[in-house]
């Protein structure tokens, strides 16, 4: 077996996640605003345009970052693990993991941020800059530990092969 790739993990990650979180952002975003104006829709068309309008450009603007920025942070990743010895112990990983985690949440962070003030450049509040770029920044954080809960998956399978043979 061979050890995860942090570079194949944080893009995958880094689109799922961005497409996920950018549906449930655009969707839950159109539909507060369309029933803060009206109190409710006049008919269920306009609920469903609402809701299909949100899904498609909340993966459009959430996938595309999601990509890039798991690119990134893939490379940041590779960077920050590729002096990791072939046979590394769970103290190599948590020596590693904490500085990875937030080098990684920093960057999505400020990524996040970059993108959202170029495109909503007219509408500078928390709630349509801010807020997208800490959630982004929290699941890019998440999704690094899960590589290190991969990584030590992995070292202790190693463990076991180097005892059986």
């Amino acid at each position: 077996m061979r050890k995860p790739n942090p570079f194949l993990h944080m893009t995958l990650w880094g689109l799922g996640g961005g497409v996920a979180l950018g549906i449930l952002y655009g969707v839950s975003l159109l539909l507060f605003t369309a029933l803060a104006d009206s109190g409710m829709p006049a008919d269920l068309g306009e609920f469903f345009g609402a809701l299909g309008f949100g899904a498609y450009f909340g993966a459009i603007f959430g996938g595309v970052p999601g990509l890039i920025l798991g690119i990134v942070d893939g490379a940041i990743l590779w960077a920050l693990l590729r002096n990791l010895p072939e046979q590394f112990t769970i103290d190599d990983l948590v020596a590693h993991q904490k500085r990875a985690q937030w080098a990684i949440a920093i960057v999505t962070f400020i990524g996040i941020y970059i993108v959202a003030a170029f495109f909503l450049s007219g509408m500078m509040s928390i709630i349509f800059v801010g807020v997208p770029s800490l959630i982004a920044a929290f699941a890019a954080f998440t999704v690094t530990r899960r590589y290190f809960v991969r990584l030590a998956k992995f070292a202790e399978k190693g463990k076991r092969k180097a005892k059986e043979a």
